[in-house]
């Protein structure tokens, strides 16, 4: 199993600058079922993985680094309230030096296969719109959303893979274990299916390829420079109709009643793009080409799908046609095949922010 690159003095002196400007909120407890999914720092230093109890507190520097720490298959889960949450935020500069102890490119990945570190940035480095450089801009953030995409991707490759089991098993043994009825139920409920759509249920429960989810949070977001990706973690573009749980558009016109819809982290804001996808009417040809590549036994790819998605856009074709040069131009098709470390802990994330005061 590769070891996880050391972090440098560095960086580690930047997570300190962070620690020591939270410090106020020193002794803040994580929620207890946050402890039994993540791996835990040691000595106050990010570790990797370990065996063992779980100290309790974990020390605020791993509290800092919020949500990340999951090893592979945990459940995403929202669980930081928002007492807890803190409003440090990390520079561009500082998360290029964290991946670069890391020694994560998009290059080696893409050249050397080179697995993606679980680093699992919960918002946007705040001076990212402010970079001059567009080639930093564009690898930053890349490279912060790729860890994210392919975390989601894994979770939904999990619960599919457990669908195909139970659904096996049940045609040899002519029956469903309760327990396992019981979590099937839930995920048809989950992607808007009728009670019994048990084999409809693989067709939504699929992922999304990591070339389509980069060009669609590239174009929706201007990489990560909006106001809504900067201010409420939004990078697709999704709408809300209750205003409390979105941003209304400065240029919305009058009688407008939606809003773009925010997140508390980058990691909920994919997960509920993936969800989007896999569920809404508008997106049924997505879906249904997705189920007939994997019917032929080809690879997912972003490219062809992209096809299916005029519908997310009112620019229609001009709108798939933007994802395609995206995808040519920054070699993001290559990126389909990326996957996650299994080393359970490489690097946290940050704390979620709080959602932005409406106006």
């Amino acid at each position: 199993m590769p070891k996880t690159p050391p972090l440098t003095k560095g960086t580690l002196a930047g997570l300190a600058f962070i620690w020591a400007n939270t410090a106020l909120l020193y002794g803040a407890t994580v929620p207890d079922l946050l402890h039994r999914t993540l791996v835990p720092a040691v000595g106050g230093e990010i570790a990797s993985k370990v065996s063992g109890a779980v100290p309790q507190p974990l020390p605020l520097l791993a509290r800092l680094l919020g949500i990340a720490a999951l090893p592979p298959r945990a459940p995403i889960i929202d669980t930081v309230p928002a007492s807890d949450r803190v409003s440090a935020q990390m520079s561009a500069e500082m998360v290029r030096a964290l991946y670069r102890d890391l020694g994560y490119g998009l290059y080696d990945v893409i050249r050397d296969d080179q697995p993606v570190p679980r680093v699992f940035l919960a918002s946007i480095p705040d001076d990212l719109s402010v970079l001059r450089d567009s080639a930093f801009r564009k690898s930053l953030f890349l490279r912060t959303l790729l860890p994210l995409i392919l975390r989601v991707n894994e979770e939904i490759n999990a619960d599919r893979e457990r669908v195909e089991v139970i659904l096996q098993q049940k045609k040899t043994t002519g029956h469903f274990r309760a327990y396992e009825q019981h979590w099937l139920d839930g995920k048809v409920r989950e992607y808007g299916l009728a009670p019994g759509e048990y084999k409809a249920l693989l067709t939504r429960l699929d992922v999304v390829p990591p070339s389509l989810a980069l060009a669609q949070a590239a174009e929706e977001s201007g990489w990560g420079t909006s106001r809504f990706a900067r201010t409420g973690n939004a990078l697709f573009g999704q709408w809300t109709w209750n205003r409390s749980k979105g941003m209304t558009p400065q240029d919305a016109a009058p009688g407008t009643s939606h809003a773009v819809k925010s997140f508390p982290s980058l990691l909920l804001a994919v997960k509920a793009y993936a969800h989007n996808l896999n569920t809404h009417r508008a997106y049924a040809p997505f879906r249904q080409e997705r189920a007939a590549v994997r019917e032929r036994g080809e690879a997912v790819r972003g490219y062809t799908l992209a096809n299916t998605l005029h519908r997310y856009s009112e620019r229609g074709t001009a709108y798939v046609d933007t994802l395609h040069d995206l995808m040519r131009g920054n070699n993001l098709p290559a990126l389909d095949d990326a996957r996650l470390s299994s080393t359970p802990l490489e690097m946290a994330s940050l704390e979620e922010r709080p959602q932005p005061t409406k106006r």
